[in-house]
């Protein structure tokens, strides 16, 4: 499976913050998978810079 994370992952909102995985936040703190810039927000977080995607291959 390829997986390729997209823009910044900075935490859940405040409605999941008890739902904080620290292996996504390592992985983007990491770069592994790789991390793409994303041009665009989207759901609750609609600041590009703030939302993140995840995509995943098989």
């Amino acid at each position: 499976m390829r997986i390729t994370l997209y823009d910044n992952y900075q935490g859940p909102i405040g409605t999941f913050s008890s739902q904080h995985p620290p292996d996504l936040v390592a992985a983007y703190q990491n770069g592994s998978p790789p991390v793409k810039p994303m041009s665009f927000g989207m759901g609750y977080l609609l600041n590009p810079g703030r939302a993140c995607i995840i995509v995943a291959r098989r």
